[in-house]
């Protein structure tokens, strides 16, 4: 996932978007550090709030 790209983009500060999206700095930090992945129901949370399709969070590639 490109997390930190995208929340620059938004201008929000990690704590923010882990407060928008229900989750504590640290599960975001976990997530963006590849040392833990958020479940399908985070992913579609976080997919709706960065206006991101879940294959672009997860760098799926199709095609």
């Amino acid at each position: 996932m490109n997390l930190k790209n995208k929340r620059k983009v938004l201008k929000l500060t990690q704590k923010e978007l882990a407060k928008k999206n229900g989750i504590t700095t640290a599960t975001y930090a976990l997530y963006k550090q590849g040392k833990r992945e958020p479940n399908i129901e985070m992913l579609k949370t976080l997919a709706n709030f960065l206006k991101y399709s879940i294959d672009e969070l997860v760098d799926r590639k199709i095609g």
